[in-house]
């Protein structure tokens, strides 16, 4: 009878904040004031941009059950080569590879806008990616990132105000039958990394291929959040992470090999809180939410075995503090640049900004990490990118559009932007949606109590 009662509450706690945040949503509207979706069709960003982004899809291992003859789930991205850098006749055609992840209930097209990786890319000559998250229609916030949680130690996540420390919850897709979902989303951004890399390889139009000890993770809140689950989980492969408004849920395993990492973040956010925050307290069963940023940072750098600290105020024209650790194995210095008067959105404005305004800083944060990550590369992943490269399982582009977004669309970016305050993104999301992830994890956990 107690756990029913429990379970009953936590699915409860769950509905509520997810309501909530439901409520904080706006949906992002055109200039002309008409609602846009969120396109990912394989067209999406070529017709957005004029610019040569096309879509590939591969196959995913998945566990549909025990009744299903099915094993694989399709899942898709988009890659980017800047025209100037696929018509260059120098010898220094091995270029990096940034996968930039958006956040949730985004899109590639709407990271696109305010990143800045689309632009970077331009400038510095590298291959970009935009996976696309979960997108079930089952789904209470999509697109999203599935990524492992539960992560507990001592010596972390402990809250002002309360006993005992946080665990991390799995963030951030849960379905409305009250079920996590099974997509392994760490694996579809493995499989993916190698099938740009093979798909570059085996381009006998282009001269360009990827270096693969440059292969960095950058992203958005629940994106930056699988950025660093990359990290911990594919440590033989990830070079650097360099992302922004994220934090760390994912338990770093016994065989992780230190990865510098790097993250602006808003000391302002109300989405991913700087101080940590509790979801559930569930007395003997403990605490659930967030860590700080500071605890997520610090718990990295004891991971990357660093020995020393510095906290330096960096002169970029607004109240900004780097906090470092360094002197790490492998050199994986771990950094958080603190953005004391931004909030979720802590980018510098790009280009889009006029019609896609969400910047809260006049801090060019993607150059600050793309100089981070791209002052890093890891030669293991020669070996294990090579190993798996033949694995990878290529599936056919949908080519039918979605009925509701079979219209005529213009290669300006404007027709898919809008004002900051019309942004339909992830503002409350998160905190709701790893609410429910609290509430059925503890559900499906006590089933076997």
């Amino acid at each position: 009878m107690t756990v029913k009662v429990t379970q009953t509450l936590l699915i409860l706690l769950g509905t509520f904040c997810l309501l909530g945040s439901i409520g904080n949503q706006h949906g992002l509207l055109l200039v002309a004031g008409q609602e846009a979706d969120c396109d990912i069709s394989p067209n999406a960003m070529i017709n957005a941009f004029g610019k040569d982004i096309p879509q590939t899809c591969v196959n995913v291992p998945h566990d549909f059950g025990i009744w299903s003859s099915k094993k694989t789930i399709k899942r898709c991205f988009y890659t980017y080569l800047p025209e100037k850098c696929n018509n260059a006749t120098d010898a220094a055609n091995d270029l990096p590879l940034v996968f930039d992840i958006h956040g949730i209930k985004s899109c590639p097209l709407y990271s696109a806008l305010y990143t800045g990786w689309m632009e970077k890319a331009e400038e510095e000559c590298f291959v970009v990616v935009w996976p696309i998250g979960n997108t079930d229609d089952n789904l209470l916030e999509k697109p999203c990132w599935n990524v492992p949680g539960y992560l507990k130690d001592n010596d972390y996540g402990a809250i002002e105000g309360t006993s005992g420390v946080v665990t991390t919850s799995p963030c951030c897709c849960f379905d409305e039958t009250e079920e996590a979902v099974k997509n392994d989303d760490p694996l579809f951004l493995r499989i993916a990394i190698d099938a740009v890399i093979k798909s570059f390889d085996e381009n006998d139009n282009s001269n360009v291929s990827i270096d693969r000890s440059r292969v960095y993770m950058a992203g958005h809140s629940n994106g930056c959040i699988a950025s660093i689950a990359m990290a911990a989980l594919h440590s033989d492969v990830v070079a650097a992470v360099c992302c922004h408004a994220g934090t760390v849920i994912t338990p770093f395993p016994s065989d992780y090999s230190p990865v510098p990492i790097w993250m602006a973040f808003g000391m302002k956010d109300e989405d991913v809180p700087a101080e940590g925050s509790i979801y559930a307290d569930l007395g003997l069963l403990g605490l659930y939410g967030l860590w700080s940023v500071h605890d997520t940072m610090n718990y990295i750098a004891s991971r990357n075995n660093c020995e020393e600290e510095l906290d330096e105020t960096l002169n970029l024209g607004e109240n900004v503090t780097s906090y470092k650790h360094t002197k790490c194995t492998n050199n994986a210095d771990v950094e958080m640049v603190a953005l004391l008067e931004s909030a979720h959105f802590p980018y510098g404005p790009v280009p889009n900004s006029e019609f896609f305004n969400v910047s809260e800083t006049t801090v060019d944060t993607t150059t600050l990490a793309w100089n981070f990550c791209s002052s890093y590369s890891n030669p293991r992943a020669q070996e294990s990118i090579a190993a798996s490269q033949d694995q990878v399982s290529i599936a056919e582009v949908d080519e039918e559009q979605d009925p509701e977004s079979d219209k005529e669309r213009v290669t300006d970016p404007s027709a898919s932007s809008a004002s900051r305050s019309r942004l339909m993104h992830e503002s409350g999301s998160i905190q709701g949606t790893i609410a429910v992830g609290i509430g059925i994890g503890i559900v499906l956990t006590s089933s076997f109590v």
